[in-house]
């Protein structure tokens, strides 16, 4: 009989308190963000001699893994504090032996996965070596993946903060000021959902009939349970010129998904709803504003431009 062992967690709680204590538990790996997600979500405990020693949430729609999971990040293995504390002789062992046994299990159990790997868990080699060794065809892919970081911790006070930033987004926001534009923090989810469905409009990719209900859902639940919230900016006619939506949790502000019209974009409405973000972490006691992906150039260099700092993580699936 092996020491290893997997098991379904049905406690909230449990998992909740599991997920409070990693460096790799976010908000996105809360049991009242995963509920929402998918027709499911399977919480799995990975056990050694009966001591939990990593989490695996499992998003499930019509009985398959869902991933990407749309405006999420972060949802693969989470390890216990224990693990994350050791010193890199012995943390190598047992990263090594946990991310072997969850891919060898996720592939029997369901054949494919995805997962979206937290900044602070950087050796994936072991996933490489699972192909070397099975005899099935060697599917398993990374992709590196890029976020962008703001240190909260690097400045005092929002003048200071705003000598840091580049010289365009300051002029953003001066034009912003000079419009008379009035950030505040909001519940109003459903002119954000309308605004957010112009916006992606406006790409030629349009939200998904999921992606929308998956936003909804996030929406309606941040409030309620205290992980997340809405800033937006209202133009002089009272119409809202952006919104960004966040998601929060011990040392994070996540920037989940921004909204703009094209007028709001501008008249510096949108960079207005960014600096709201920021000075709610900043006087929150956050450590960090994760401005939650980085990968284009357009995308890349706005996020950067608020002096945040790119930050590797990585992504794996394998496709059945």
């Amino acid at each position: 009989m092996t020491d290893w062992s997997f098991c379904t967690c049905v406690d909230n709680a449990d998992w909740d308190d599991f997920v409070s204590t990693s460096e790799q538990g976010t908000v996105f790996t809360r049991s009242a963000i995963l509920d929402v997600l998918g027709d499911t979500t399977e919480k799995y405990f990975l056990k050694k001699k009966g001591r939990i020693v990593a989490g695996l949430p499992i998003v499930l729609v019509k009985g398959e893994p869902l991933f990407p999971v749309p405006f999420c990040y972060y949802q693969g293995i989470i390890l216990d504090h224990s693990i994350n504390r050791l010193n890199n002789v012995r943390k190598f062992s047992w990263i090594t032996e946990i991310l072997t046994r969850v891919a060898n299990f996720l592939i029997t159990e369901y054949g494919k996965f995805g997962l979206s790997f937290h900044y602070s868990l950087l050796d994936v080699r072991a996933l490489t070596w699972i192909d070397q060794g099975l005899v099935y065809e060697p599917t398993i892919t990374i992709v590196p993946r890029y976020t962008a970081i703001l240190d909260l911790k690097a400045f005092h006070t929002i003048e200071e903060y705003s000598k840091m930033i580049r010289k365009d987004r300051r002029q953003d926001l001066k034009r912003a000021r000079k419009e008379g534009l009035i950030c505040s923090y909001s519940d109003s989810s459903k002119k954000f959902i309308n605004l957010l469905q112009q916006t992606f409009d406006r790409t030629g990719a349009p939200l998904s009939d999921l992606e929308c209900s998956i936003i909804e859902k996030i929406l309606a639940i941040s409030g309620s349970n205290d992980v997340g919230g809405l800033v937006v900016v209202e133009e002089k006619s009272g119409s809202i010129g952006a919104g960004q939506f966040f998601l929060k949790d011990q040392n994070s502000f996540h920037a989940v998904a921004h909204a703009s019209s094209y007028n709001g974009r501008e008249i510096g409405a949108s960079a207005l709803a960014h600096l709201g973000l920021i000075q709610l972490a900043k006087k929150s006691g956050s450590r960090v504003v994760d401005f939650n992906g980085a990968n284009s150039l357009t995308r890349a260099d706005y996020k950067h431009s608020w002096a945040a700092n790119p930050k590797l993580f990585f992504n794996i699936s394998k496709k059945s």
